[in-house]
């Protein structure tokens, strides 16, 4: 199946809402921000419903964007959002078809 699945957010300043990855799979994420000694974090929906976790992207750092880049991330279904530190930063997360 090639699912389309994109989510964008502008604006930020603070922690993203959530969303929701649907089908999972390879996922490519652009941020843009003003970058000062702080950052952009993926993170997932843990297991207890409350606490949400750094995701790894697929070259296995989770230390996620601390200046302006893209990085891929290998993403299952489930309940994800940006803890931000940055100002004025927008996000494009975009699902990666399968040829």
């Amino acid at each position: 199946m090639n699912a389309f699945e994109s989510f964008t957010f502008s604006g930020l300043s603070g922690n993203s809402s959530t969303f929701n990855v649907r089908i999972g799979g390879l996922f490519s994420v652009d941020v843009v921000g003003t970058f000062s000694s702080t950052s952009v974090i993926l993170q997932q929906l843990g297991p207890d419903g409350i606490t949400f976790c750094a995701v790894p992207n697929i070259n296995g750092s989770a230390a996620g964007f601390t200046a302006n880049g893209a990085q891929n991330y290998l993403l299952p279904r489930g309940t994800f959002r940006f803890a931000i530190t940055a100002t004025g930063v927008s996000i494009s997360v975009m699902r990666c078809p399968k040829k």
